[in-house]
């Protein structure tokens, strides 16, 4: 189900608004569905090194504190 809110009159996003505008929920909806074929094509494995073997990193992650 989709929603649609006006926030500046309604900041609590309680007034379900999608009827009274549907040209806007189409809108949003072809956005997002663009944004969603985008990532899609975009979704390949490359192949990375073992970014904790890099020079540096294991110190930068004891400064940081994610290891002791």
């Amino acid at each position: 189900r989709e929603l649609l809110f006006d926030r500046t009159v309604d900041p609590g996003e309680q007034d379900d608004v999608a009827d009274d505008y549907p040209d806007v929920v189409e809108r949003f909806r072809d956005h997002l569905q663009r944004r969603l074929n985008d990532i899609e094509e975009t979704s390949v494995d490359i192949e990375t090194p073992d970014i904790e073997d890099a020079p540096g990193v294991q110190e930068r992650l004891e400064a940081l504190g994610y290891r002791e």
